[in-house]
């Protein structure tokens, strides 16, 4: 997980008020995804799970954690 937020392939803007970010790391057999927001200086993580991409454009996500915590601050 440390490794997506610290040096993601993308990050996506994501929620109604844009307030969450979705890092994505690309590895050689899975895509990990982190989903946190900006709270107190830092990244709060609401939760982290591997993407199964399938064929087509459809893209499912299967849940592993739902931890939260503050990872680092932003600067």
């Amino acid at each position: 997980m440390q490794e997506t937020l610290s040096i993601p392939d993308e990050v996506w803007l994501n929620g109604d008020a844009l307030n969450q970010f979705v890092f994505l790391k690309y590895y050689t057999d899975e895509v990990m995804a982190v989903i946190a927001s900006i709270e107190n200086g830092g990244y709060q993580v609401k939760t982290w799970f591997p993407v199964n991409e399938t064929s087509g454009s459809s893209v499912k996500a299967k849940k592993k954690n739902t931890n939260t915590g503050t990872v680092g601050e932003c600067s």
